[in-house]
């Protein structure tokens, strides 16, 4: 039986390196890292002889070609992912992508059968539902002992100096990401608020950009959102990427017929959460880690490997991005939308 992915990573920029510095506190066992490439090759070669890599190439395509590889990570720009996890699964390639799935659902559609089409795996690295904490505060919350659940609320005060965005200029555009704070940084909250609360039926927002027009930056800074959820349950979700001083956390709250949780995720580490009036439901997610990226690793593997099941195939990835595009349409068109019955939400 093989017991290792043979993996290669593709795009060698602070994503990945946040990952290969995460694998000095815990080990991924499941994957053996091959090979590295980026279209920057002096990039790649620096990534490949820091993190002890065989190979690494300067193009995706000589990337793909190698025999051994049985799936490739994307940590690249959001509009290149159509693309290159297209070409990847037609290779016969096993995907794991970085969020979002796609600048677009109808994309992300796409992807999610082409996989299907394929006989492959493709997972999204929403990797908050491998935190111990958050992954218990939702099975307390799907195992109804929070009872029937009134309001829910998202926070995610984050800020980007203008570096962030002169240093990686496809961030500034819709056409290239997609949007801005709630598809680069809330979606991870969001990604939990759907998975507790399930499908939402009418979404409402607004957006603006007050800070970083001067500097060519069109996507929103700031966003808030209201979604009412076919059960009955509300939520509201506010973002922002200018929020100072500059503590990358996020925020949830729970209220329901029996008690409140409150939780708060601390950047790249793990989750705080308090139950109040209620005992919690102690689940680890499968190949728990204590950093929450390495059980995302960790979970994506034991999928290809062992056929224990992912928590965010490509499929659950779509919910998050759903909420959002439909957030950015309620701004775009001051209007709440409805959301009829999706048969890919489950």
């Amino acid at each position: 039986m093989v017991d290792k992915v043979n993996m290669g990573i593709v795009g060698c920029g602070m994503v990945s390196k946040n990952v290969m510095t995460a694998r000095k506190f815990a080990k991924i066992k499941n994957i053996d890292f091959v090979a590295c490439a980026d279209t920057n090759i002096e990039l790649a070669t620096r990534f490949a002889k820091k993190h002890k890599i065989k190979e690494h190439h300067g193009s995706f395509d000589a990337l793909l070609d190698k025999g051994d590889i049985d799936a490739v990570y994307l940590a690249v720009p959001h509009f290149l992912h159509v693309d290159l996890v297209s070409k990847a699964l037609k290779a016969g390639k096993h995907v794991f992508c970085e969020k979002p799935i796609a600048t677009n659902v109808e994309d992300g559609l796409m992807l999610c059968n082409l996989a299907k089409k394929e006989g492959l795996k493709f997972g999204v690295n929403y990797q908050y539902r491998y935190d111990k904490g958050l992954h218990s505060m939702v099975k307390t919350i799907q195992n109804g002992n929070l009872g029937e659940i009134y309001h829910a609320a998202v926070r995610v005060p984050w800020y980007r100096d203008p570096a962030y965005f002169e240093k990686s200029i496809w961030h500034k555009k819709w056409e290239t990401s997609g949007g801005g704070t709630l598809i680069t940084h809330t979606s991870h909250a969001i990604d939990i608020l759907a998975w507790a609360l399930g499908k939402p039926s009418t979404i409402s927002g607004e957006c603006n950009t007050k800070k970083y027009g001067d500097i060519g930056v069109e996507v929103e800074e700031n966003a808030a959102g209201v979604v009412k959820f076919d059960s009955g349950a509300i939520a509201t979700i506010l973002g922002s990427q200018v929020t100072k001083p500059s503590r990358q956390n996020c925020y949830w709250t729970f209220c329901g017929e029996r008690g409140t949780i409150k939780a708060k995720y601390l950047f790249s580490m793990y989750a705080k959460v308090k139950y109040m009036g209620l005992k919690n439901v102690k689940v680890n997610p499968p190949r728990a880690s204590f950093l929450a990226i390495i059980g995302s690793f960790r979970g994506f593997a034991a999928w290809i490997l062992e056929e224990i099941p992912y928590l965010t195939p490509g499929w659950e990835a779509l919910k998050a991005l759903c909420i959002v595009k439909a957030i950015y349409r309620s701004n775009d068109d001051v209007t709440k939308i409805k959301i009829g019955p999706l048969k890919w939400w489950h």
